[in-house]
């Protein structure tokens, strides 16, 4: 459990959206082989009130469904690698009250709940996890999972893409801010990204300031960036904990907005 503090409903996921549904918060579009929930545009943004508040408790399993974007199987310590990576700063977004000490044991912990629930496969020798078979409802579950998490992580690779393309002592800390949100501002656009945090002014803030405390970037004398050696290899390394078209789609914008400069 993430804390004894946390309470579950006793209905049943279809008792839940039918309730939504008489509060006017959710659709229903009829179809002959299975109906659509959907959000118009305006509940989309209400409703981010009411995720947010237990976002916290989703975030450990969904960046863990994230290890498995572009991986079929991937070993306990590979998942623990990307996951120890990007912690830092999902602790200091989210709140998560685990040291990085504690985040092996959680992350373990938490394997052994997605595999209990058949999300995942685990085999013992070697010590590794697969996801579901593609065509399995378990597989899109898993799928779903990782999408919580990974507007966030999105975010956090275009910060780091951008310091890396623009390279050290060229960005004041408010360019590079007015660079991400612009970008994400395109990108959620042109992919129909309907998360308002995608493109949100403080997230992008937040993660600037966490750079700066763990030392992956400091501010030098002229008031620009610069980012150290490990930050970059660690920026590339995180990156696979996004879904390759992501990565591409944000790649292939920033050289073309550079080219443009």
């Amino acid at each position: 459990n993430y804390s004894d503090r946390v309470t579950l409903t006793h209905y049943k996921a279809a008792s839940q959206i039918h309730h939504a549904e008489a509060l006017g918060l959710v659709r229903r579009r009829k179809h002959e082989m299975g109906d659509f929930i959907y959000l118009d545009k305006a509940h989309a943004v209400m409703l981010t009130y009411y995720r947010n508040n237990i976002l916290h408790l989703l975030a450990m399993p969904s960046v863990i469904a994230c290890c498995f974007n572009n991986s079929a199987t991937i070993n306990r310590e590979s998942i623990k690698r990307h996951i120890k990576i990007a912690y830092p700063f999902l602790k200091s977004e989210f709140f998560l009250p685990w040291s990085s000490s504690e985040v092996g044991q959680i992350i373990d912990h938490v394997l052994g709940c997605l595999s209990s629930a058949d999300l995942i496969i685990h085999h013992e020798d070697p010590d590794s996890f697969s996801r579901p078979p593609i065509s399995t409802e378990k597989h899109a579950q898993l799928t779903t999972l990782a999408q919580v998490i990974s507007p966030v992580l999105e975010l956090y690779y275009m910060i780091f893409a951008l310091l890396a393309e623009h390279g050290s002592d060229t960005l004041t800390r408010e360019r590079l801010e007015e660079l991400c949100y612009l970008m994400a501002q395109r990108l959620s656009l042109m992919y129909e990204i309907n998360s308002p945090d995608f493109f949100d002014k403080k997230l992008i803030g937040n993660f600037i300031n966490s750079l700066i405390k763990l030392g992956y970037v400091s501010v030098n004398e002229s008031n620009n960036l610069e980012l150290s050696e490990f930050a970059l290899n660690e920026g590339r390394y995180a990156r696979r904990l996004l879904d390759k078209n992501m990565q591409y789609n944000i790649l292939q914008m920033l050289r073309t907005s550079t080219s443009h400069q």
